[in-house]
């Protein structure tokens, strides 16, 4: 387990609730719904997957604008685009777009 995300969730355990992932997992530990330890994994699982996708964006979108030199000329003089791009990035080329299901077994 990661210490850092256990220690966030001791944090959110003690302090007054909030409308956020660590203060849910927080409430799960008090009502007994989740363990500790699988409240600070799943918060781990959580920062490692929000990491991994962040950084799938990032290149995706230097790709995209290394190939395009009037796109980066665009954004430059305009930054208020910028919002607009990431989101047609994420639209476009997504950073996950083959995530097979498989059936529970039941």
């Amino acid at each position: 387990m990661a210490p850092w995300t256990a220690d966030q969730l001791d944090r959110a355990i003690e302090a007054a609730p909030r409308e956020d992932v660590i203060s849910a997992a927080a409430a799960a530990v008090r009502d007994g719904r989740l363990t500790h330890e699988e409240a600070a994994f799943t918060l781990m699982v959580l920062v490692g997957a929000g990491a991994e996708t962040t950084t799938s964006l990032i290149g995706i979108a230097i790709g995209l604008l290394a190939d395009r030199g009037e796109l980066q000329d665009e954004l430059a003089a305009d930054t208020a685009k910028v919002p607009a791009f990431v989101e047609e990035v994420l639209r476009f080329e997504s950073p996950f777009r083959y995530h097979p299901l498989r059936p529970l077994a039941l």
